[in-house]
Parts: C-alpha cells; structure tokens; sequence
C-alpha cells in the first residue's frame, strides 16, 4: 500500500502541475482549477461540455478539481476496498477528463502541449490504476479465502 500511497501524491502533484494555455499565456492546472470556480459563480453558462479547448477547459479543470479531492479523502477512508476504488474512479476520470480536453491534439497546437505537458501524469495514474486494480484483486481474494 505504500506504494499506492506514493503514486497517489505523485498523480494529484502531476496533475496540479500540468500546464493550460490560459489566455495569452500558460498556467498550471492548479491555479486554473481556482479560477474555474469563480468563473462558474459568475455565469454557469461557461462550462460548456463539447467544443473547442477553449471552451472544455472550465468543465475539465472543475472535474479535476473534484476528483482531486476524491483522491485526498481517499488517504482518509478506513476501508481498504473503498480506498482503492476511489483511487481507480478518480483517477480514471482524471485522465479521461485530460484527454477529452485535448481530443484535437492533430490540429490544434494548445492541446498538443497540454497533452505533452500531461504526460507525467497519464503514466503516473495509469500505474496507479494498475497498481490498485492488483491490489483490489489481492484484497478481494484474500477476504474471498478467508
């Protein structure tokens, strides 16, 4: 599980650092998550769920957001299946929700470095994905037999 723990941290620290083209310059996804909050509570018509990148990058931050704090409560859930399904929920949409924003990366040079700058990332949470799915099954087989 320690290492779970640490591919945990490193996911949500990778995330946070990926890095958006916001306006006319860049940012990392961390502080883009706190301006989508108070772009949403000034018009809820800004999150938009299909589009260009401009357009899907407040509904994608605000679902970074959330899943973020889905795997922080994950280190706080008693219940070892619980936590890890929280792992692989979050993070599964986590990286869904970065791909979704940068489905144009062919012809669209702003996705095209977002989804380079969000490797570390994607290769981070997948490893996690994995690494939970194989405990899961440890777990489950070991509460199955017991």
């Amino acid at each position: 599980m320690k290492t779970i723990k640490t591919l945990t941290i490193l996911t949500l620290i990778f995330n946070a650092l990926i890095l958006i083209g916001a306006g006319h310059g860049i940012a990392p996804f961390i502080y883009g998550e706190f301006a989508a909050l108070n772009w949403i509570s000034e018009d809820l018509n800004s999150i938009k769920f299909y589009g260009n990148y401009d357009d899907l990058l407040t509904l994608t931050l605000i679902i970074s957001l959330i899943c973020q704090f889905i795997l922080l409560y994950s280190f706080f859930e008693k219940k070892i299946l619980k936590k890890l399904q929280l792992k692989i929920y979050a993070t599964t949409v986590l990286i869904l929700s970065i791909l979704y924003l940068t489905k144009d990366f062919i012809s669209s040079n702003l996705d095209r470095f977002t989804l380079i700058c969000s490797i570390p990332f994607l290769i981070s949470g997948i490893i996690l994905i994995e690494k939970s799915f194989k405990t899961l099954k440890f777990e489950n087989q070991k509460k199955h037999y017991s």
